[in-house]
């Protein structure tokens, strides 16, 4: 079941639209998008590891652009610790970025997923 984003987020999610916009050189409306909040998948990889068995990476989802519907989901762990929900922010609106620009359609999934990451990190130490 989702829900929408409470008025206590709403500033933190304006000052990662903004700092996206600013760094990234993209107007701050063409940022302006649904957020919703739901509970969010665990991926696991699975990775053989003889001669001992299997070792399992598990990695907890925070965030999702969805590309069809044109919003963003967060998991609701990420309303318990501010810095986790601007770092998420950032990251989700990089994503919608990258679809304003047409870059996520011709890039693969996952160099998108490492610029993503590493325009985050860049944006987090400049606003920081």
């Amino acid at each position: 079941r989702s829900r929408g984003l409470g008025d206590v987020y709403k500033r933190q999610v304006e000052e990662a639209k903004k700092a996206v916009s600013e760094y990234l050189g993209i107007p701050k409306n063409y940022l302006d998008l649904p957020i919703e909040i739901r509970p969010l998948p665990t991926e696991y990889k699975i990775i053989p590891f003889f001669p001992y068995g299997y070792l399992i990476l598990e990695k907890k989802v925070l965030g999702e652009y969805n590309l069809q519907w044109d919003k963003i989901s967060l998991d609701p762990i990420v309303l318990y610790d501010d810095s986790l929900l601007f770092r998420t922010m950032v990251h989700e609106l990089i994503h919608r970025a990258q679809k304003v620009t047409g870059r996520i359609y011709w890039m693969d999934r996952a160099d998108l997923e490492r610029e993503a990451y590493s325009l985050t990190d860049e944006i987090i130490s400049h606003y920081s």
